[in-house]
């Protein structure tokens, strides 16, 4: 790949949700990521609002945050794949986003709520995928040199199509097979050479997760006694008029 490294997608480091679903998005959604919650490797799966655009995936606790609580560029990953080692009892239409050097650098794993919606994200992330690691052009990307956001050049870019990869006319993913989603970026991974900066904004394979505000999901509400009266007044009114009626009959 030529001038790969002077070409990196890098996320904007301050940007509230709203703000950036004004920039060009390739998807959007509720999603839950898997979250390393302790030294004894146990795991939890809070729900996060992600967003991928310009080669980088950023998650949210909600709609509404002004600063992610966690963001990646997808420089040097290599595939996106379904996550077969999560157990449906664990996680359902679990999916992964795998390093070229996954003993080094942190993988990414998400799940959706059903099998469409997960395939609909990995043929998302897979184009941009290519397009992060100079398989594919789009006009107006956004990279990362030296430390620094630029804009790409107007004789840099190109077009999406170039990828091979888009979504067709009407927006069908059922034609597109695993098998071409989950096929590897690089051939042969230990190609990726990281520069010497990379450790800068990817994070290491053990390194802690940089999404510890996302909460726990609240406790579901218990639900209503069959005869339970929702509105205390309405409660106090009756039996005030049950009240009344027996004063009456006597």
């Amino acid at each position: 790949m030529s001038d790969t490294y002077a070409k990196i997608p890098q996320p904007f480091q301050n940007i509230g949700c709203q703000d950036l679903l004004k920039e060009a998005i390739s998807n959007c959604g509720w999603v839950r990521k898997q979250h390393f919650a302790s030294k004894l490797k146990l795991f939890r799966w809070p729900k996060v609002y992600m967003i991928l655009s310009r080669g980088c995936i950023y998650y949210f606790r909600n709609e509404y945050c002004k600063t992610a609580s966690g963001k990646f560029s997808l420089f040097g990953f290599n595939t996106v794949a379904r996550a077969t080692e999560v157990s449906d009892g664990e996680a359902m239409y679990a999916f992964k986003i795998n390093h070229t050097h996954p003993e080094e650098f942190k993988s990414y794993l998400f799940a959706c709520s059903s099998e469409k919606e997960m395939k609909e994200w990995m043929k998302c992330i897979k184009e941009e995928l290519k397009i992060a690691n100079d398989s594919g052009k789009r006009d107006g990307d956004y990279y990362y040199t030296d430390g620094f956001m630029h804009k790409q050049t107007p004789e840099a870019q190109g077009s999406s199509a170039d990828s091979g990869f888009g979504p067709s006319a009407d927006g069908d993913t059922t034609s597109i097979s695993y098998k071409d989603i989950e096929e590897s970026i690089y051939d042969d991974p230990t190609s990726f050479q990281p520069p010497s900066d990379y450790g800068l904004y990817a994070k290491k394979a053990d390194e802690a997760s940089d999404d510890e505000d996302i909460p726990n999901e609240p406790p579901p509400v218990p639900p209503r006694l069959a005869n339970a009266d929702p509105n205390p007044k309405t409660k106090r009114k009756k039996k005030r008029k049950e009240e009344k009626r027996k004063r009456w009959m006597n």
